[in-house]
């Protein structure tokens, strides 16, 4: 009865939309599907694509820093962070904090485990209103596509390198 109740609660949560906007803390990230696929620059220099590789969560490629405004930066290195290059692409830029530089990020789960984890998570471009998405094998280009509550491809986990 306990796991029907669970069970329950977890589907009338997801129905009603409980949400949470995880806080990174400083935390160098990996960023993956949960099904052994993660994002990293191709090169860490400027143009370079954001590609799917094999998940490696003791690197963690990303700081992503919550900013005042709510939205979120994916830096790179010092000096590049994440952008919309368009409608559909993501890539390294120098790091400028314009819009095009700026996510949202919305969890099902938040500081799961006591940590920084978050799962669950869809990303979407402030300044191309569309979601990361990636459905494939290593190799591809993680891309920007139409948010859709129902695309696995458009869920992501966070986890700090170990």
């Amino acid at each position: 009865m306990k796991l029907q109740f669970s069970l329950a609660f977890a589907t009338i949560g997801t129905v009603f939309g409980a949400t949470c906007n995880p806080d990174f803390q400083n935390y160098k990230l990996s960023i993956s599907n949960g099904y052994g696929i993660e994002w990293a620059p191709a090169t860490l220099t400027s143009g370079s694509a954001i590609v799917a590789q094999n998940n490696d969560a003791a690197i963690g490629e990303f700081f992503v820093v919550k900013k005042a405004s709510g939205e979120y930066i994916f830096r790179a290195s010092n000096s590049l962070a994440v952008m919309a290059t368009g409608s559909s692409a993501i890539a390294l830029a120098a790091l400028t904090g314009a819009s095009n530089q700026s996510f949202a990020i919305t969890c099902n789960g938040c500081n799961l485990d006591g940590t920084v984890t978050a799962a669950g998570c869809r990303i979407k471009s402030v300044t191309a209103a569309r979601c990361v998405h990636y459905v494939g094998d290593a190799g591809g280009q993680v891309v920007l596509m139409g948010c859709n509550p129902n695309a696995g491809g458009q869920l992501w986990r966070f986890t700090p390198a170990a």
